[in-house]
């Protein structure tokens, strides 16, 4: 599994370095033929990215959210 992370928005073009990992992972790490798939992790939904990988059954593409709390370390 490829995991792209990107920080907030992401544009189309990290569906094409998705699958340029993926292809160098296929040559390169795969055993006996195995399927490498790709995960693109973002932080907000961007239609572009969602209409460029729309077709391509082993990229899927998921949204990020962070929530943190900070508490007094004294009390």
């Amino acid at each position: 599994l490829v995991i792209e992370l990107k920080k907030g928005r992401s544009s189309d073009a990290v569906v094409g370095q998705t699958l340029r990992y993926i292809g160098w992972m296929e040559e390169n790490m795969a055993k006996d033929g195995a399927v490498v798939k790709g995960l693109i992790v973002t932080g907000a939904d961007d239609d572009k990215l969602k209409y460029s990988h729309r077709t391509i059954n082993n990229v899927k593409h998921m949204t990020y959210q962070v929530n943190f709390t900070l508490k007094d370390g004294a009390q």
